[in-house]
């Protein structure tokens, strides 16, 4: 929730509404002039994110409701929501630099959205890359409706339906729904990302009819405004490439 002026801020965080996150990252390799280090794949406190090695490619969600751990779906400050001046406000960031390479430093807080792994091969040469944002899926029964396909997407990915025909019963199209992880190749469905956190999923009917289309969307946001795309590179790539180049964002609307 916001504060309706400062004295009510002031009240609330005297009453004990709020929370202190430290982090202590240890910056490799050193730290040079022009550089810029994402503290998720640091040694230090929290550890080193790890990231699922099969995954190549494939849009993995970070979800909005974890706080420090191993994971990159569950990085970072817990914040339960979109960050905005209505609903979070952040009162105070510090950071404390021991050697003086590259100074002035800067730090930028980032709500990431997600990610995209990137296998060795595919850090080198400089031909084009494609990004997997989707999955098509058959639906059967099992304690719900249980969606079968290729690529793994991570737990309360945010995604929409489409199909050739007709979806499943249950199943709309121009609506946001929430993945429950079965395994790689398997989720359930829920309506809402409250109904995926208590494990309330749709429940099956039909496999509906045609070829059915899973599809990301921003975990977040409605839309893709402000969002940015960037590389946090562990292996060098080779000269010439890649270059993030020719990207784009279709919103839920098309």
């Amino acid at each position: 929730m916001g504060y309706t002026s400062q004295d009510d801020l002031i009240a609330q965080i005297t009453a004990g509404k709020y929370l202190r996150r430290d982090h202590a990252k240890l910056t490799s390799p050193a730290h040079t002039a022009g550089g810029w280090h994402s503290t998720a794949g640091l040694n230090g406190n929290p550890g080193a994110t790890t990231y699922p090695s099969a995954q190549d490619l494939v849009f993995q969600s970070c979800s909005e409701l974890g706080g420090d751990a191993a994971s990159a779906s569950l990085f970072g400050i817990q914040h339960g929501g979109i960050v905005a001046p209505a609903t979070k406000h952040i009162l105070n960031v510090g950071a404390l630099a021991v050697a003086a390479a590259g100074a002035p430093w800067q730090l930028k807080l980032v709500d990431l959205q997600g990610y995209y792994r990137m296998a060795t091969t595919n850090v080198t040469g400089t031909g084009s890359r494609t990004l997997i944002n989707s999955n098509t899926f058959t639906a059967s029964s099992s304690s719900g409706l249980l969606a079968t396909y290729t690529n793994d997407f991570n737990t309360f990915t945010k995604v929409r339906f489409t199909t050739t025909t007709t979806l499943p019963t249950g199943l709309a199209l121009a609506t946001d729904y929430w993945t429950v992880r079965v395994s790689a190749t398997t989720c359930r469905v829920a309506a809402s990302l409250a109904d995926a956190i208590a494990g309330t999923v749709i429940a099956f009917t039909d496999a509906g009819t045609g070829t059915h289309t899973m599809t990301v969307q921003i975990p977040r946001y409605a839309d893709g405004v402000g969002c940015e795309a960037f590389f946090a590179v562990q292996t060098a790539p080779t000269a010439g490439g890649p270059n993030l180049s020719a990207s784009s964002y279709t919103n839920p609307a098309g």
